[in-house]
């Protein structure tokens, strides 16, 4: 996995959630490369979640989804695990805290990522729908129009009657992630677009 289709799995599950926010564990993230979870979180693509609920119990083969139960920190720190209630023979089952820890990404994060790569000012109004998000306004050589991120199974960048995927404007350079200026203009014909030529 590169730093470019790891951003792209985050895409794709922001995409398919149609907008709702999106958790990562932090054991998944180990699998993804060091220098693209690293730019992710900070550039805030991806912020720390609340301990996860449940997990893949790592008592047998059977890898069966079950409740985690957390001890308060005692002498040696807080002790997660699972009861196992399938089998006789396991009964508690510790839990790694890596196992538990996860990462949130959510349409505002994304929408702030865009505002802070093309340097624009973050529109402050309420989303007038429940799958487009307004992230500002974007300047071309004639007019200017809003700019929106629209999630319906993939992330687009919305102007006007246009829409192209956030993905196909996504770079990873120096460690960073960034957006393809260039490639994000308005035109100037009879209506404005976003145009990835």
């Amino acid at each position: 996995m590169t730093p470019q289709t790891a951003i792209m799995e985050l895409l794709n599950r922001m995409g398919a959630s149609n907008g709702a926010a999106v958790l990562v564990s932090e054991e998944e993230l180990s699998h993804w490369p060091a220098t693209a979870v690293k730019a992710m979180k900070t550039q805030k693509l991806i912020v720390k979640a609340r301990h996860a609920a449940s997990a893949v119990c790592p008592g047998c083969e059977r890898e069966c989804v079950m409740p985690v139960h957390t001890l308060p920190a005692g002498p040696r720190g807080s002790a997660s695990f699972i009861v196992c209630d399938k089998r006789s023979d396991i009964n508690r089952v510790m839990v790694a805290a890596e196992r538990m820890t996860q990462w949130r990404c959510d349409m505002d994060a994304i929408c702030e990522f865009v505002v802070q790569c093309l340097e624009l000012r973050r529109s402050d109004k309420p989303s007038t729908s429940s799958d487009l998000w307004e992230i500002g306004i974007a300047a071309g050589d004639k007019r200017t129009q809003m700019l929106c991120l629209k999630a319906d199974g993939e992330l687009a960048l919305v102007a006007g009657n246009n829409s192209v995927p956030l993905s196909e404007f996504i770079e990873y350079r120096n460690d960073r992630y960034s957006l393809d200026q260039a490639m994000i203009r308005l035109t100037n014909e009879s209506s404005a677009s976003i145009s990835p030529f």
